[in-house]
């Protein structure tokens, strides 16, 4: 006879992360093989971890500064 193993933890994969830019979270199913959480071995695996999206994230910018030289070459910028 083989020995028997205590029930393991399952899970589904990661959902989206709920942040489309920036900082967010994303969660996943957790359950015992057995049905029963008391019966699993070990700690419950995490269902909820941080994630970082910059899939909707856009450049935001302001107006050019005025030129640094009146005549010939100078610089603009912008933030």
């Amino acid at each position: 006879d083989a020995p028997t193993c205590a029930p393991q933890w399952l899970t589904d994969g990661w959902g989206a992360c709920s942040s489309q830019c920036g900082a967010g979270t994303q969660t996943r199913a957790v359950w015992c093989a057995a049905g029963e959480a008391s019966e699993c071995k070990g700690e419950m695996l995490p269902g909820v971890q941080v994630c970082r999206s910059t899939a909707g994230c856009e450049w935001q910018t302001a107006d050019w500064s005025e030129c640094s030289s009146s005549c010939g070459a100078g610089r603009r910028q912008r933030e």
